[in-house]
């Protein structure tokens, strides 16, 4: 075979190579553009100790806002909006939304954690999170964490001030069970009420809690065995040592 036959055709053999694989490439696109949803996929993280939040749950919160995914073309459903929506419930902490190659769409959800249950003077009780997310207290919902009564009147005091608290109280099982509920409607004056009856614990302000802590163990290591229980109303740990 002469040598400019053979170059001749291999660039006919490139060309149809080329013309074949645009072909497949674009009838791909058309595929892809007509393809419809083919399910719904939801999974729940659950990372604490209390299991509130069901795929069945999700599912039925979607449908009431009147999202159904289900047979629609996938080019029709912008993902981004359910994500917004479902993040929107006050159950759900995080929620990412995508689709499978196999065109089902995935949710995965993250159950709220609640830090803290806060008990106002005037209405019903609710839980947040650490970022301050409230979710509605329910009978059927009965999470450990600590308990807090406040009413957050003042100005620039809010919920999410007391999260560090929460968080070290919760850090120990120990602690959590010593604690029995927290009085914070003075955030410079946060008491706390021990399971051991008789007295109260004046903690301040929320900074240098591990300090704290450590001073009211020592109390009870050091002090309380000579003098007993009810020897005083109220322990306060507020003070900087001098």
């Amino acid at each position: 075979m002469k040598p400019i036959v053979k170059r001749v055709l291999m660039t006919i053999a490139v060309v149809l190579l080329a013309g074949g694989l645009t072909t497949a490439v674009v009838w791909a696109n058309i595929e892809e553009r007509n393809a419809v949803c083919r399910g719904v996929v939801i999974t729940i993280d659950n990372t604490g100790p209390s299991s509130f939040l069901t795929p069945k749950g999700v599912a039925d919160e979607l449908h009431q806002a009147g999202i159904d995914p289900y047979g629609k073309l996938i080019d029709n459903i912008n993902t981004l909006d359910i994500e917004n929506l479902l993040n929107s419930f006050q159950y759900i902490e995080s929620a990412e939304c995508a689709f499978s190659s196999d065109h089902y769409l995935h949710l995965e959800v993250k159950q709220l954690v609640p830090v803290m249950r806060i008990f106002p003077t005037n209405g019903d009780s609710y839980y947040i999170n650490a970022e301050g997310k409230r979710m509605n207290a329910r009978v059927e919902h009965h999470i450990d964490v600590p308990i807090v009564n406040c009413d957050f009147l003042r100005p620039n005091y809010k919920p999410t001030d007391l999260v560090p608290l929460a968080k070290f109280i919760n850090s120990s099982s120990d602690l959590a069970c010593y604690v029995t509920m927290v009085d914070a409607n003075d955030p410079h004056n946060i008491i706390i009420y021990p399971n051991i009856r008789g007295h109260v614990i004046n903690i301040g302000d929320v900074s240098n809690l591990e300090s704290k802590f450590r001073k009211i163990k020592m109390m009870y290591d050091q002090v309380i065995p000579h003098t007993g229980w009810w020897a005083c109303d109220t322990i306060v740990v507020k003070w900087k040592q001098i």
